[in-house]
């Protein structure tokens, strides 16, 4: 980017002096002549020109007003005396480069060309390849079908120079990361000491631990950075302005300067590294924990579009102030905390500019906090500011408040009485979590987010409403409270796992219909929850959501439906259930343990997970339809009193389809040994093998059949009855 940016600027002066000298002659006359001319001196060629691993460098010329460096046609200018060919060329070729010292146009002109030929370095064998799915975690999106390279520690080549390639099998390689093997141990890289980089790369994720590289040029069109933790002798990164995450520079303590590109708006740690100023990009959006952590920064400008800064963030620096913009929404815990400005505080509360960061001091004699107590334009509360005060038993927060941060009261265990201003628009994560003293909580209209676990562990709390204008209800936001009934305002879009989990009083639940996600365990362990709705355009039940609901007897399911997920009403009270007609698959333990007395399967079942119904001890019969596919024996394993199969095809299709015991193997080790006490694969083959021959194969027939076998039909009630 500076060698582009000089580049333009060069051109730019020599099109302004142009401009200056048609000015002038027009302004003089046409029949103007110069009183006297001048022979400039032609500048030596540059010597002892070397490339080498991707560096081309040069002797020094006397009276050079910087150098131009051709690459194919192509020109560039630089004011130094070495020349990086990390973005222009590919391993293994040959090139010809050409430099020429460049005159002033007063006393010098330009030398000659001065050319080198170059084989660049070839591509490092024993590389890690593997094509990224869809599957595959990664800081960015869209990379499957393409490549990502590694190498492992034990393979660097004894130079300790590496290459990696631009493409494999025709494919980019786009990112470069630590070898992915199952178990993998911590890699640490300490004999890297120099890398070249794939120019087709779009992120740079590990694979520097440690090692010894001194500078390292981040291809243009790389979006995230990270992974050069503890690389002790690492003094330059060159970033192009297309990076927008910076992850962790942590350690690398000879790294005194850096230029961050303003296209970055997420700022990982640079703990403990040798920077003592840095300007943050203009679009900087978040700066992650420890960002900063133990440098020696004595100033530092926050841009206005700064929304977060994370725990930690600026801890023991040099700091005397810190200007926190009205755009920041989020401030973690401890981020002034060991600085100058922090040693210059009274105890009592620590403010920056509208932000309370925390309490300084001994507030074991805490017990109350008023409006009065607070600046009167607090407008946000950092993260942990009154967490674990076990003496605070009530609180009411001023009306200039927005924002609650994350742990703000948590572990308050005596907190009884909490008043949350009409203005507030954010609770964060756990903000109240663990104040077990808490029976009761008023949450204004105007609240926009509740996060993870607002109210989790908060054992007494019985009443509490759902605010309006808030589209999503979190993990774990009423987790483990004493709460009996809920209704969930309309508007609510989705419900995320185990929202209401081990609400143990919990016996009623109205669902709007607005509601299109449901997420696992939402329910679970909701001993006495007896009355729900579904919402009609729910297509599926997600794995747990109703486990151990012991009192949940009957259910109605949406027409749509077309899953229920793994352990969904496993060990509920459910007597009887409807399965509708859309269901095409049922998960693992969906229904067992369950007190289920006849079920009926509709033929648009493709799936019947192993142990579906196993352990329903009270069912007897199932209905089958000849269309549905995927039955096994495991599938019912301990439904003892289940005797009857009442199949809808002719006992030719029966025959034709039959009864496999399935895999008996995957329901010992992941059912039968954890829950039903079967001692070892060969004991759930026996038990299969013992019951099936208690079960009796009906087939349908309309009429009542002449002759033997078993058959069925349905009585005036449709009810399956045996001729």
């Amino acid at each position: 980017m500076v060698r582009e940016m000089k580049k333009i600027m060069k051109y730019i002066l020599t099109l302004c002096a142009g401009l200056m000298a048609v000015i002038g002659v027009a302004a003089c006359g046409e029949s103007h002549t110069p009183s006297s001319s001048k022979e400039l001196e032609q500048l030596k060629m540059p010597t002892h020109l070397k490339a080498d691993f991707w560096e081309l460098t040069w002797e020094g010329v006397d009276n050079a007003n910087g150098y131009t460096v051709r690459i194919f046609e192509d020109e560039y200018q630089t004011d130094e005396t070495e020349f990086s060919l990390f973005e222009y060329l590919s391993p293994n070729k040959r090139y010809t480069l050409d430099v020429k010292a460049n005159g002033d146009g007063e006393n010098y002109a330009d030398s000659e060309w001065e050319s080198v030929i170059y084989q660049t370095e070839k591509v490092t064998e024993n590389l890690s390849v593997h094509l990224i799915s869809e599957d595959d975690s990664s800081p960015l999106d869209g990379l499957a079908g393409t490549y990502e390279v590694s190498i492992y520690p034990n393979k660097i080549p004894a130079d300790g120079r590496v290459v990696l390639p631009d493409y494999i099998n025709g494919r980019p390689v786009t990112s470069y990361n630590y070898p992915r093997v199952l178990n993998a141990p911590l890699y640490e890289y300490l004999n890297l000491k120099a890398i070249r980089l794939p120019n087709t790369l779009k992120q740079v994720c590990n694979g520097f631990r440690n090692s010894s590289v001194r500078e390292v040029h981040i291809p243009n069109g790389v979006e995230y950075v990270g992974g050069f933790v503890d690389c002790k002798n690492l003094t330059k990164v060159y970033l192009p302005d297309t990076v927008t995450e910076i992850n962790n520079f942590s350690g690398c303590s000879a790294l005194t300067e850096i230029d961050i590109p303003n296209s970055v708006t997420i700022l990982g740690s640079f703990k403990n590294t040798g920077l003592t100023k840095i300007e943050l990009p203009s679009g900087l959006i978040q700066i992650y924990p420890n960002a900063f952590l133990n440098v020696r920064l004595t100033e530092i400008d926050l841009p206005e579009t700064l929304t977060s800064i994370g725990d930690n963030a600026f801890q023991n620096t040099d700091l005397t102030e810190l200007k926190i913009p009205k755009s920041v929404t989020y401030v973690g815990a401890d981020i002034l905390l060991d600085t100058p400005w922090y040693e210059e505080q009274e105890n009592g509360f620590l403010y920056v500019d509208d932000v309370l960061c925390g309490y300084k001091g001994d507030a074991s004699s805490l017990t109350s906090l008023q409006k009065t107590d607070f600046n009167n334009n607090v407008r946000l509360i950092a993260t942990s500011a009154f967490s674990g005060f076990s003496s605070l038993q009530s609180v009411v927060l001023p009306d200039s408040l927005q924002y609650l941060g994350i742990s703000a009261f948590s572990d308050c265990t005596a907190l009884s009485n909490v008043s949350l201003p009409n203005g507030i628009l954010s609770l964060g994560h756990s903000a109240f979590s663990g104040c077990t003293a808490l029976e009761e909580i008023s949450l204004p209209d105007s609240i926009l987010e509740l996060g993870n676990n607002v109210f989790q562990n908060c054992t007494k709390l019985a009443h509490v409403n759902i605010p309006k204008k808030i589209t999503v209800i979190p993990n774990q936001v009423f987790w483990k409270t004493a709460i009996v009934s809920i209704t969930v305002p309309t508007g609510i879009k989705e419900i995320q796992s185990s929202a209401f989990a081990s609400c143990s009083n919990l016996e009623s639940v109205v669902l709007p219909e607005t509601l299109e996600i449901l997420g696992t365990n939402i329910f679970m362990s909701c001993s006495k929850l007896s009355q729900i709705n579904l919402p009609d355009g729910l297509t599926e039940i997600q794995p747990s959501m109703f486990l151990r609901c012991t009192s949940l007897k009957e259910i109605e399911l949406p027409e749509n439906l077309v899953k229920i997920g793994d352990k969904a009403f496993e060990k509920a009270g459910l007597e009887k259930i409807a399965i509708p007609a859309s269901v095409k698959e049922i998960g693992y333990s969906a229904f067992a343990g369950t007190k289920l007395t006849s079920v009926v399967l509709p033929k648009s079942l493709e799936t019947l997970d192993y142990a579906a119904f196993a352990e329903c001890a009270q069912l007897t019969n199932i209905i089958i339809s000849s269309e549905c596919s995927g039955l096994e024996l495991v599938d019912f394993y301990k439904a003892t009193a289940l005797t009857t199969f009442y199949y809808t095809g002719t006992q030719t299709q029966w025959e034709e389809k039959g009864l496999p015991m399935g895999n008996a193997e995957r329901l010992y080790l992941d059912v039968a040994m954890l829950y039903y006490g079967a001692r070892s694969e060969q004991s759930v083959r026996e038990e299969l093998s013992l019951w099936e021959q208690n079960v009796t194969i009906y087939c349908y027939s309309e009429v009542e059949p002449i002759g033997a076998g078993n058959f069925w039909h349905y009585d005036k009630d449709g009810k399956p009855v045996e001729w």
